[in-house]
């Protein structure tokens, strides 16, 4: 099975509603499953998650967005040998982004698909996404 295809057995739609959580919780879990990827062995793939607010949206789909850009960034066609995506955020946004690989704007695709599937949308460069914190949907929400 390819990493695209293990990827996809990640999380269930089924398992209740979504519950907050730090996207630093899903960062080693994202980097368990790179390394797995015989591709990606030789690489060093870091996720720097330790200022990004918190969410509100399905973990399995933040974990495998998490998980496509950083299969994507970390193309073998390219020198690159180190990895980073930074997450960060502000009162409305969560934004997740790689460093300025070609092979991440030209393959980023699925994160972009999941970060729309969880309000959210591909950066304007390719390199990542962004999804609402759960401040800015509790606002949205009214509360």
């Amino acid at each position: 099975m390819d990493l695209g295809g293990f990827v996809r057995t990640i999380g269930t739609r089924r398992g209740g509603g979504t519950k907050p959580f730090a996207p630093n919780d899903l960062a080693d879990e994202a980097l368990a499953v790179l390394k797995l990827h015989a591709e990606q062995r030789d690489r060093v793939i870091m996720i720097d998650a330790h200022v990004a607010p918190p969410t509100r949206v399905p973990r399995w789909m933040f974990l495998r967005a998490l998980i496509a850009l950083g299969a994507s960034a970390a193309s073998p066609n390219e020198r690159m040998r180190t990895v980073r995506i930074t997450v960060t955020g502000d009162d409305d946004w969560l934004t997740v982004r790689a460093d300025g690989s070609a092979s991440a704007r030209a393959s980023s695709r699925s994160a972009g698909e999941l970060a729309a599937a969880m309000g959210g949308e591909p950066l304007p460069d390719g390199n990542g996404f962004r999804i609402p914190t759960l401040d800015a949907l509790r606002r949205r929400e009214g509360r």
